[in-house]
């Protein structure tokens, strides 16, 4: 059995506490009232960018892709898509009703619900990235592949500024398996720290100008916030900003409970949205009457509750 890397479970840990905290702030903006709260919402400007495309970053990293069509399928189907079909058919949000009708055409046109996008993206990345991977003509040439999946996702940018149907979630697919290029290709060059901590710096310091200058930091999640004429920025970031969390990572070495977050990162992105709703919705008015402490205690009893 191939070893975890424990420093790729701390920043998949990291990764979620990240997802957690926007989804706190923008699905509960009415939860967490308190101004001081709210004024720190545009501190996940900082990862906004680049905390979907780390995902695929290290799954890239991590996986094998020399597997037969046939294992790495069945691998993938049971452990992304198996898991999907049954929570959108078991739906947390829905219970103690199931709707079998909703949930198998959900399946049908996208592979899962909503809520879950990032289930079905990913698995059907991954296929798309094996198939390219194992193309004999492909493989000869390679510099083919990821013009390929450069253009994909330059396209998936432009189909969403025209508003296309997105069945399978296939605009944020095409517009996030280059990643998987990125972080297999990554693996040669991961052991040169000095490398790794000068894209660090450089990307810390292309936020801290659009951060002075007031721009836009452009994102790709289940909702695209990205242009043609931002898809360099956004892309660059992405690149940089997955990068500089794998080296914040190793630098944070061993932590048992970001491991843990990281290890179990999928069943955490299924159930955390449930508990944002339930729990800030149950206790807002009791926790909020205490102001910003109240805020506060509320904010980070969610994130504590979601893992």
């Amino acid at each position: 059995m191939k070893q975890r890397v424990p420093y790729f479970d701390v920043a998949k840990g990291i990764l979620m506490l990240m997802v957690i905290y926007g989804h706190c702030m923008n699905w509960n903006r009415d939860s967490v009232m308190d101004k001081d709260i709210i004024v720190l919402s545009p501190i996940q400007n900082i990862w906004q960018s680049f905390f979907m495309p780390a995902f695929f970053v290290i799954t890239g990293l991590c996986s094998n892709f020399n597997r037969s069509f046939k294992d790495f399928f069945v691998r993938n189907f049971k452990s992304l898509l198996v898991p999907c079909w049954f929570f959108t058919i078991l739906n947390p949000f829905d219970l103690p009703n199931i709707h079998i009708k909703k949930a198998f055409v959900e399946i049908l046109l996208y592979g899962g619900n909503s809520t879950f996008w990032f289930i079905p993206a990913l698995f059907f990345s991954k296929m798309i990235y094996w198939m390219l991977s194992n193309c004999p003509p492909l493989q000869r040439h390679r510099l083919i592949a990821p013009l390929i999946l450069l253009m994909m996702a330059i396209s998936s940018t432009k189909l969403n500024e025209i508003d296309v149907p997105n069945y399978y979630y296939i605009l944020q697919v095409f517009n996030l398996t280059i990643y998987l290029y990125i972080g297999e290709h990554l693996k040669k060059y991961i052991e040169n720290r000095r490398m790794m901590q000068i894209l660090l710096i450089i990307y810390l310091i292309i936020v801290s100008l659009i951060f002075y200058l007031g721009g836009e930091v452009p994102t790709v999640t289940r909702a695209f916030r990205c242009s043609i004429s931002h898809f360099p920025l956004y892309f660059l970031l992405s690149v940089l900003g997955s990068i500089s969390i794998i080296e914040i990572s190793r630098w944070i070495g061993k932590n048992l409970i970001l491991e843990f977050i990281g290890r179990g990162s999928l069943v955490v992105f299924i159930f955390q949205s449930y508990f944002l709703v339930n729990f800030m919705n149950i206790y807002k008015d009791s926790f909020l009457a205490h102001g910003f402490y109240g805020s506060t205690f509320l904010l980070l009893s969610t994130i504590v509750m979601d893992h």
